[in-house]
């Protein structure tokens, strides 16, 4: 039975420790539609990056950008992260080892070498597969376009509620995904410190301000639907 899997989003990577997630695309976190809501496309211009090369955790990492956002999660089976590579994002699956596991559990993160130590530990780890998802993420002008709208429009356009990151003023964050992605959205309405636990029901009929990408979604790097 699998167990204590760790999830992270980094907003300036340390490789797989945790903080808000941070810029992709327009500029920041766990995805945005022109009128109508079914033509909204994903960026037709995206950069890419040659991942068929990478046959270790190492390669990958390699590649990854140290002022880039980083999203993981991870069990006794399976690390699992998206990342910036230079312009592009990429989401890759890592199969884990029992022994591998306890080394990372042991790093100390709060130590300035945390993210040497970290790529010594896992840089031999056998990918079990690697992709671009540049493509999967909503350019900016889509994410503007939401600007006016609802909650409950976006709900409908495919997006789905993940967390709070600002609440208690004349303002609301709330973070949502779709696809590999996550998105920021500033809701004009405010939402109480015990109201926080509603899955999001209070921003469904706020009034969307602003809208930008945070990075790769929790649901990219969810284990069990591996």
């Amino acid at each position: 039975m699998r167990h204590s899997t760790k999830t992270i989003t980094a907003m300036t990577l340390a490789l797989s420790l945790a903080i808000p997630l941070a810029a992709c695309g327009g500029q920041t976190t766990q995805n945005g539609d022109s009128v109508p809501v079914a033509s909204e496309q994903t960026n037709a211009t995206t950069a890419s990056i040659d991942v068929s090369a990478w046959k270790t955790f190492g390669d990958a990492l390699a590649a990854k950008s140290e002022d880039g956002t980083s999203t993981a999660a991870w069990d006794e089976h399976h690390y699992v992260t998206v990342f910036q590579a230079g312009d592009a994002t990429v989401r890759v699956v890592v199969k884990m080892t029992p022994e591998v596991y306890a080394k990372i559990a042991d790093l100390d993160a709060s130590k300035d070498d945390y993210e040497k130590k970290f790529a010594e530990v896992v840089g031999g780890l056998e990918l079990e597969s690697a992709e671009d998802i540049t493509g999967d993420q909503i350019p900016q002008d889509q994410l503007d376009a939401h600007v006016g709208k609802t909650g409950q429009d976006l709900l409908d356009a495919g997006f789905t509620f993940q967390s709070y990151y600002m609440n208690g003023g004349e303002e609301t964050g709330a973070t949502m995904q779709k696809g590999y992605f996550a998105y920021n959205v500033t809701f004009e309405t405010t939402v109480d410190e015990d109201k926080t636990e509603d899955e999001g029901e209070a921003i469904k009929g706020a009034t969307i301000t602003a809208m930008e990408c945070a990075g790769g979604a929790d649901s990219a790097v969810d284990i069990s639907a591996l």
